[in-house]
């Protein structure tokens, strides 16, 4: 057990220590390609009529390499045409319970290299026959953005007992927008990744021994801003879907006879959050989460009720 924890803190430590190493340390012009993230939300949640409570972290550090200039309009908005870039991100993630077995999720830690392209076209006008008006000539468009990359980490249940090493690429195109009718367009993930096990409590109480596997992933995520359909007031509330399937191949017979071949995850979260009006300076939102299923490599599909709030997001 010493060890187990002896490899989780390592890796999150390094996460920790390189962030705040890069914040402090970096000269100002520097600082601005560098971009530290974190958000904690501790929650109650409810698994089985089991009740407990949870911590939610994440916390990543991305690093600009390469990107093309970027032209801004008069209220802010990035309206270069097929910028493209190059990031360095490392990031730690996972969700930790009082009682592990109500645990569905993992925690994470991994390093990525991503290439990016702003999918956006400006509409092209010249003009009009009468004064102030304006011929469209050519459609722009704003599809998002398209993401390539390349991913090695490390994950681990809860417990410790299923640990893997992962290395492999993700294609992605996020939607950047989400006002109106464009929050129906989900941002779509496929991933593709190796699997060289750790160390995996279910392989040994199944009597196997295998240590290569490959997965495929696929996930579908949805941000609905359905505050501003009922009323001006409830602008801050959003709703998150986040649709998840994952598939594993090469396992030995006894996983796959025991489910552990296939994992699905759905989640459905009500978020109404504090912009410029944190209570206390600190509350950044508030939530309640309702999922089904579990997140390789934990092996226990559940279903859990969560409410809680996010704290020191930025």
């Amino acid at each position: 057990m010493k060890k187990r924890f002896l490899i989780y803190l390592v890796l999150h430590s390094l996460i920790f220590g390189y962030s705040a190493f890069a914040q402090k340390s970096l000269p100002s012009e520097g600082n601005e390609k560098w971009k530290w993230q974190r958000s904690f939300s501790p929650d109650t949640l409810e698994n089985d009529g089991t009740w407990g409570a949870s911590l939610d972290y994440k916390i990543s550090l991305t690093g600009e390499l390469f990107a093309e200039p970027k032209y801004v309009n008069s209220s802010g908005k990035d309206i270069t045409e097929f910028r493209k870039k190059l990031d360095l991100r490392l990031a730690s993630e996972g969700s930790v319970a009082t009682d592990a077995d109500l645990n569905t999720k993992p925690l994470k830690a991994d390093a990525r290299l991503a290439f990016a392209v702003n999918l956006y076209k400006a509409t092209r006008t010249i003009p009009g026959d009468t004064p102030k008006s304006s011929t469209v000539i050519s459609k722009g468009f704003d599809l998002g953005r398209a993401d390539f990359s390349i991913v090695g980490g490390y994950e681990t249940d809860q417990r410790l007992d299923n640990r893997n090493f992962t290395a492999g690429g993700e294609l992605a195109c996020v939607q950047t927008r989400h006002d109106g009718l464009r929050g129906f367009i989900p941002s779509i993930f496929l991933g593709y990744d190796l699997i060289r096990v750790d160390t995996s409590q279910i392989q040994k109480d199944l009597g196997v021994d295998d240590r290569n596997a490959e997965r495929f992933r696929a996930f579908a995520k949805w941000k609905l801003k359905i505050g501003g359909w009922i009323s001006e007031t409830l602008d801050p509330l959003d709703l998150h879907i986040d649709l998840r399937y994952y598939k594993t191949e090469s396992l030995p017979d006894a996983l796959n006879n025991a489910d552990q071949d296939e994992a699905t995850y759905a989640a459905g979260t009500l978020k109404y959050s504090f912009t410029g009006k944190e209570p206390w300076g600190i509350i950044n939102a508030v939530f309640v989460r309702i999922d089904d299923g579990r997140i390789p490599p934990t092996t226990e599909d559940g279903s859990t009720i969560t409410f809680g709030v996010t704290m020191f997001e930025m």
